[in-house]
């Protein structure tokens, strides 16, 4: 799993917080190392790069907090200025200065906006931004981006996030779960290796009519599994019977016992054991058990191990949406055991 820089700031401009950083407390995930960064021109830039220098990162994730919105930010470009009314912790202020005689605009290597797409389409309140202004924010989006330039990192992503106090407060959580899932898709964007989840896929092995007719089954379980998991009765019932059928198989491969790992997700989630899973991944591994017992097959169950093909396939499909949150629950659930 790849190392991430995850970095918020220290307060600034007479407030007592800084909301990034209560969102920076509450992020959860294994190989994250968090920084705060102060609000300086010169110390912000200074301290960064000591950081990346000793504990080299494949990736760096920022936030920073903005006035101006109420939405969670994700920047498209830091621009080659410093240029703001209002002066850092040390007092400096600076107005149309470069940051340095190099690019005049740098952007990140993924997609901003596929990223925004799919964060909204997960139900967060996500949009994309053209620029991290000229503040101190916008001097470390294009600091973590030269890094990248230069290859020093991966690639890099800078978040801008509303400021919250009193009432606005119950927005927090909303918030990190959204910044929880960008670090995901980032991961998954690089494809980092996930030894827990690997395995021979067999989509060579059925013909594009078959996978046709079962990513379209998939889907309709994909649908079904939205309404049916507000009805927790009916889904342990879906789990038991899942757990049936799996005993009636002769032989369980490799692949096939990737169904145990959903049941036990679900059976966590469920009965609130473990809750940090999007709905979208919820309803992914809900509709691969349902797809696991339905009463017909587009390949028969009878052939004799061709015949858990569209099966195998089905699990092939679902993790390639929720392998990285299957891994970090598998994960933590194992620290609990030991």
């Amino acid at each position: 799993m790849s190392k991430i820089l995850l970095t918020c700031f220290e307060a600034f401009n007479n407030k007592s917080t800084n909301t990034t950083t209560l969102v920076v407390e509450k992020i959860n995930q294994d190989n994250i190392y968090k920084l705060t960064l102060p609000v300086s021109y010169t110390r912000s830039v200074e301290v960064l790069k000591n950081v990346v220098r000793d504990y080299k990162p494949d990736l760096i994730i920022s936030l920073g907090e903005a006035n101006r919105t109420k939405n969670v930010e994700i920047e498209k470009f830091a621009h080659n200025i410093q240029h703001a009314s209002i002066p850092d912790n040390d007092g400096v202020i600076k107005i149309n200065e470069k940051i340095n005689d190099s690019s005049l605009c740098l952007t990140p290597n993924y997609d901003v906006y596929q990223m925004v797409s799919k964060l909204q389409k997960d139900g967060y309140n996500v949009i994309m931004s053209q620029s991290a202004g000229s503040y101190i924010c916008n001097l470390v989006m294009y600091t973590i981006l030269e890094m990248k330039e230069l290859k020093l990192i991966k690639d890099a992503a800078f978040i801008h996030i509303p400021h919250l106090e009193g009432e606005d407060l119950f927005l927090l959580d909303s918030i990190t779960k959204c910044i929880d899932q960008l670090i995901i898709y980032i991961r998954k964007e690089y494809n980092i290796e996930n030894k827990e989840l690997e395995f021979v896929s067999v989509k060579k092995k059925i013909n594009p009519f078959q996978r046709k007719k079962i990513e379209k089954i998939y889907n309709l379980k994909i649908k079904e599994a939205e309404s049916l998991i507000k009805l927790p009765d009916k889904v342990y019932s879906s789990i038991n019977e899942t757990k049936e059928a799996l005993e009636e198989i002769p032989y369980i491969g490799f692949e096939l016992k990737f169904i145990n790992q959903f049941i036990s997700a679900l059976e966590y989630y469920i009965s609130n054991r473990y809750i940090d899973f999007t709905n979208k991944t919820i309803n992914y591994l809900l509709g691969a058990i349902l797809y696991f017992i339905a009463p017909y097959d587009i390949i028969s169950d009878k052939m004799l191990v061709v015949g858990y093909y569209d099966e195998i396939y089905v699990i092939e499909k679902c993790l390639e949406e929720v392998s990285l949150e299957l891994d970090k629950f598998i994960i933590w659930k194992e620290k609990q055991i030991n």
